[in-house]
């Protein structure tokens, strides 16, 4: 399933968690945690912004953010109140989202830097993947060159 706008919001509303997460860190206080760190410069306004953000947004470009051209990001940015600059960030934002996921799912395990928090259980490993098929040598159009390919 891939990432939409509803799970991207959900995840920012899960920001909103930081005591949950503070008592975490708490249990494990020797491990630094890119997570606690992250969460102290954590503004709970972005979660307002980015709620307005795809609340002006028509159902179909939640579901299909590629369809987002010029004059659609200046439309949301003028129902949101906020620039078309800020659009723009938040629709790279769920991109790079969406392709972690699929990266995730596609058994990548998550980039470097984006570790469990601790506690949490480990994912199970993921099948591996077998090797494409070697491809086959491609043949000239060039009727000469391929007789000479062919002879050799």
């Amino acid at each position: 399933m891939p990432v939409q706008w509803k799970m991207f919001v959900s995840s920012v509303k899960m920001r909103i968690l930081k005591p949950e997460i503070d008592e975490l860190n708490a249990k494990y206080p020797k491990q630094e945690d890119a997570m606690k760190k992250q969460m102290e410069n954590f503004d709970e306004s972005e979660i307002v912004r980015t709620k307005a953000i795809v609340q002006s947004m028509t159902p179909k470009e939640r579901i299909e953010p590629k369809i987002l051209n010029g004059s659609r990001r200046a439309r949301i940015a003028a129902g949101s109140g906020r620039k078309v600059q800020e659009v723009n960030a938040l629709v790279d934002k769920f991109s790079a989202a969406q392709k972690m996921m699929k990266q995730m799912r596609n058994g990548g395990g998550a980039p470097a830097g984006m570790a469990l928090p601790p506690g949490m259980p480990g994912m199970p490993p993921m099948p591996k993947k077998s090797a494409p098929p070697a491809k086959k040598k491609s043949r000239s159009g060039n009727p000469a060159k391929r007789a000479v390919e062919e002879s050799s």
